[in-house]
């Protein structure tokens, strides 16, 4: 009689095994748990190990698997060795999931306070925000512009633009190498000029925006990859998860790599307590064009995740915004600091650049990109990068 298999997927740590085991009872799923259990303290506690490292980022540990364990299959998912944090948070069902939280939630939650400020830094201006009605939407056009370098802190750290302004940066990429990588975790958000504010087609969503701040930082002599890979699909809620392995094999295609941007769009709603919902869209007139007011959205290790220069991304984020106010004043809004990480914790000039709003139309996000371009490239260069 022919036995029978069951064929099941194990997930172990940064190495994905196809497992075959018969249904029969037996010792091998208890010395195969127990051997687990030992590679798992081994890896959380002893990675700094150069021998430890070399041995796990071989095929020496399959071989030995496959040697010992007959049923154990040599198919690989191979991704960069995690470290104690990492394993910790994937073990976390609630950890891992405040991070890939939605957007939309996130900022109708946070936009509240942002809204408030700015509605307060209105009263100082004679002219009224106009305000209209268009396709059933109630739709504000204001200005959300920082008062100078100004912060919305939801973490518990203390922080000084003063200090970070003047903190060294530390990247050490050569100017023939490529140095920036633009990604999309929410690929498909789009701007007013698309139904819903999504977007399928590059050419329509944040993706363009992507495009036009790669073509300027190339054009500036900083070579840029932009990856256009779909991350919200098949599953939205997997965004963050799908980006991070995406950001993963660039890095090891291209490892002088040290500033990676997550280009998405922001998502504004006033709530004044009226039936319909007063949809914000930050706008700023630049060279007497309108352009999308941009928002820099920084994660920090609040949440306990391994995240150890978020110092230092917040220090870039500080800078490239300093000098966004020096030859285009008012386009950037006060920068957001999150508990989250973000996928932030890969580089040391990791973030989110949030480029105007689901109300701004595209030529409004394309224009703002190519200033974001213009202001990375002049601080990578006052610096000596």
């Amino acid at each position: 009689m022919q036995t029978r298999y069951k064929r099941t997927e194990k997930k172990f740590l940064s190495r994905t095994f196809v497992l075959r085991h018969k249904k029969n009872k037996s010792a091998a799923p208890i010395t195969a748990f127990l051997l687990c259990a030992v590679l798992f303290l081994l890896l959380s506690f002893r990675l700094t190990i150069p021998a430890v490292q070399s041995f796990f980022q071989t095929k020496w540990l399959t071989s030995s698997f496959r040697f010992a364990f007959p049923f154990f299959s040599g198919e690989e998912e191979i991704a960069l060795l995690p470290n104690k944090y990492d394993i910790i948070s994937s073990a976390l069902p609630a950890i891992r999931a405040n991070e890939v939280m939605a957007k939309k939630y996130a900022a109708q939650y946070d936009t509240s306070i942002r809204a408030k400020r700015s509605e307060e830094k209105e009263q100082t201006v004679q002219e009224e925000p106009k305000t209209e009605i268009i396709q059933d939407m109630k739709i504000q056009t204001l200005s959300m512009a920082a008062d100078g370098l100004t912060f919305n802190n939801a973490s518990d750290y203390s922080v000084d633009a003063n200090t970070l302004l003047q903190s060294p940066l530390a990247f050490g990429s050569k100017a023939n190498e490529p140095r920036v990588l633009i990604v999309h975790t929410h690929t498909s958000e789009a701007y007013f000029d698309s139904p819903g504010g999504r977007s399928t087609d590059p050419e329509e969503n944040v993706v363009r925006v992507g495009t036009e701040i790669a073509k300027t930082l190339n054009q500036a002599g900083i070579i840029t990859i932009h990856d256009q890979t779909k991350n919200d699909e098949p599953d939205y809620n997997g965004s963050y998860k799908k980006a991070l392995g995406v950001i993963q094999q660039n890095l090891l295609k291209y490892p002088s790599i040290e500033i990676v941007l997550d280009i998405h769009r922001d998502y504004t709603v006033r709530d004044d307590g009226k039936p319909t919902e007063l949809h914000l869209k930050p706008t700023q007139t630049q060279n007497g064009k309108n352009a999308a007011q941009i928002m820099f959205v920084m994660g920090t290790d609040s949440m306990g995740l391994y995240h150890p220069d978020w110092r230092h991304n917040l220090s870039f984020a500080v800078k490239i915004q300093n000098k966004m106010d020096q030859i285009h004043p008012d386009l950037c809004r006060p920068i957001n600091i999150r508990t989250e990480r973000f996928n932030q914790h890969m580089t040391k000039g990791s973030m989110i650049i949030e480029v105007g709003s689901s109300t701004n139309t595209l030529e409004e996000a394309i224009r703002s990109g190519s200033y974001i371009g213009e202001a990375i490239a002049a601080v990578l260069k006052e610096n000596g990068y």
